[in-house]
Parts: C-alpha cells; sequence; structure tokens
C-alpha cells in the first residue's frame, strides 16, 4: 500500500511538472490546411527512443500565431501521437518550450520502491527561425548535455532512419541541472 501511494505522488508530481513545463499559450490560433507543397514537422511518436532526445519540445508559436504542438515526448507514449504540424514552404518563426524531466527509481524487492531523484529542466523558451522546404518532413530533437540543450532540427523526408540534419542549436539550459548533480549517480550507482 505503502509503494502504491509512493508512485501516485510520483506521478502527482510529474503531472504538475509537465502541467507547468508545457508553456500553453494564448492568443489568436496558427491555423494551415495542408496543401499539395506543404512543409511539416512530425510531433512525437508512440515510443520514443534516445535518437529523438531526451528533452519535451512543444511548439508555442508559429510566426506569432498560437501553436501549442507537442513536436517531441520522450518515452513509452503508446497508444497516443501527435498528427503533423503544417507549415507552408518558406522561413518561419518558431518558439518553443523545452524541458526534462529525469526520474530515477530504485526498486528492491517486488513490492517496495523508492524515488531517489525527481530533477527537471524547464524554463527555455528561445525562438528560432528555420527554413522549411516544400514537399519535407522534419523532427525537432532535444538533449540536455549539462547547462546546455542541444536543439536540432533534422529532415526525415527519407525516413528517420536516413535523416539529415537541418540546422542546431546549443542553448543556455536555465537549470542548475547536470547528469552528476544526484549523489547517488556520483557515487556510480544506478
Amino acid at each position: 500500500m505503502k509503494a502504491l501511494l509512493t508512485l501516485a505522488k510520483l506521478l502527482g508530481v510529474l503531472l504538475l511538472c509537465s502541467f507547468f513545463a508545457s508553456g500553453c499559450a494564448t492568443g489568436p490560433r496558427y491555423s494551415y490546411t495542408p496543401q499539395p507543397d506543404s512543409a511539416n514537422v512530425e510531433g512525437f511518436r508512440p515510443k520514443q527512443g534516445p535518437e529523438d532526445g531526451s528533452c519535451g519540445i512543444m511548439i508555442t508559436r508559429v510566426d506569432g500565431l498560437v501553436a501549442n504542438f507537442e513536436a517531441s515526448k520522450p518515452g513509452y507514449n503508446w497508444p497516443f501521437h501527435q498528427e503533423p504540424l503544417f507549415l507552408s514552404p518558406g522561413i518561419h518563426t518558431i518558439s518553443l518550450d523545452i524541458a526534462e524531466i529525469d526520474v530515477e527509481a530504485v526498486y528492491s524487492g517486488s513490492s517496495s520502491g523508492g524515488i531517489i531523484d525527481v530533477a527537471s529542466s524547464s524554463g527555455n523558451q528561445p525562438t528560432i527561425t528555420a527554413v522549411f522546404a516544400a514537399k519535407h518532413t522534419y523532427r525537432f530533437t532535444a538533449n540536455l548535455a549539462g547547462s546546455y540543450i542541444d536543439l536540432t532540427l533534422w529532415d526525415e523526408t527519407s525516413g528517420p532512419s536516413s535523416r539529415s540534419e537541418v540546422q542546431s542549436w546549443s542553448l543556455n539550459s536555465n537549470s542548475e541541472y547536470s547528469e552528476t548533480h544526484n549523489p547517488y549517480r556520483k557515487n556510480g550507482n544506478h
């Protein structure tokens, strides 16, 4: 019963963190009807592995209009997935909200568990400008690298396995979080 309460608390904390980190914007809504020459940005997949980055990415605005499009959501999202965000070919200014939540859990036995660490890097809301080509498929990925977030825009027109880098940015993570901030990790335990 105690383990169930601990799990419920963890899920509550994660839900609360994701709510605050989601960065939902308000205002005029971005709307674009797909055309034969549209570019598109892929949303999160049912299962996103390390190749898709360790950070969640929300596209909050496209050219100043509210989009609130979830472009990346690490982990298992089955049975959910995000439909693509369609863009007209050309230059677009995109505002993002990037966050990482890292949960470190240790289980000993079949009914006990302990949360060792819950760390998050949030509050990074860069605005980028990129060129999107007609009939191309794109994906954003981001990884926390110490005090920086490495953001990459990929062209996945030929499929995820043969994607090519379009542009990358290195951003301050606006957080004190790093891979070694947890004393449990510093001692080589995982």
